[in-house]
């Protein structure tokens, strides 16, 4: 009795429309692990905020600033505050819990306390939290026309070695 035999013809073009869809697979899974894999950090900001039972904070209205680590890598925040919009000076953040620098695990986080009555919040161009190995993770605050404007004075202010100060209209010193 004869062996039936099977004969396969294997298009050119159909084993390149397979390798070309197996390569993206690949792509997507590999940058989807990539970026799940990062650090990653939340800024959140909660205004009007009192702390209950503790003596220190009495009586006071807090603006609370935290950073959360939502990546999957540790990351150590340095330290936390805000930009003003130009020529408002910068920020920094000293009474935070855990004291800074602080090692942040997954889904761990270190928060700010500012007094509210010590902020204009409405000249706050942006929150931000800075890590070892210097970024800056941001929540920003001001419209972007507001946040581009300030940005670029403030480089060229910098550019020029000059500093700015706050000055008082005449009449009201």
């Amino acid at each position: 009795m004869p062996v039936p035999t099977v004969h396969i013809e294997i298009n050119g073009s159909i084993l390149a429309l397979y390798g070309a869809v197996v390569a993206t697979a690949t792509a997507v899974v590999q940058t989807v692990g990539f970026l799940r894999d990062r650090a990653s950090v939340k800024v959140i900001v909660q205004h009007n905020m009192e702390i209950v039972g503790h003596p220190a904070y009495a009586g006071l209205t807090l603006t609370i600033l935290k950073a959360v680590n939502i990546g999957r890598r540790p990351v150590t925040i340095t330290s936390m505050g805000a930009y003003r919009v130009h020529p408002g000076k910068a920020l920094v953040c000293v009474d935070t819990l855990p004291a800074l620098p602080c090692e942040l695990a997954e889904g761990k986080y270190v928060q700010a306390f500012i007094k509210q009555n010590d902020l204009d919040l409405e000249n706050i161009e942006s929150w931000q939290a800075w890590d070892a190995v210097g970024r800056c993770f941001k929540l920003n605050v001001a419209p972007w026309y507001k946040r581009w404007r300030s940005a670029r004075l403030r480089k060229k202010f910098a550019k020029h070695g000059e500093t700015t100060t706050a000055t008082t209209p005449k009449g009201n010193a």
